[in-house]
């Protein structure tokens, strides 16, 4: 049986999980500071930033997404299909985690 998530129940989803990912709490605390001009008003400057950041993000999401959705799809209908895919980058991730420990 499978479940179907509304595109609401999703975005709500996707909005906490980005909201309180440490690593790119992390990043945006090391990298806005560079940008910002501690003699002007800070809130427009962080507002202007913070927008430009998600409006980029999104912009390459749906670009990716819409690039690769047709050709994903055909793993993500299969049971077999999505456990390949779930080895292969489950493999990649692991490979990864290897270089960066040797490195």
């Amino acid at each position: 049986m499978r479940l179907q998530e509304g595109a609401r129940s999703l975005l709500v989803r996707g909005l906490w999980v980005n909201l309180l990912n440490p690593k790119a709490i992390v990043f945006f605390l090391a990298f806005m500071p560079q940008f910002i001009r501690p003699a002007e008003e800070l809130l427009p400057q962080y507002a202007v930033l913070g927008a430009t950041v998600v409006v980029v993000d999104i912009a390459v999401m749906l670009f990716i997404f819409a690039a690769c959705a047709r050709q994903f799809q055909r793993f993500t209908q299969s049971e077999r299909g999505q456990r390949a895919m779930n080895r292969t980058f489950g493999t990649l991730f692991a490979g990864v985690g290897v270089a960066l420990a040797v490195l």
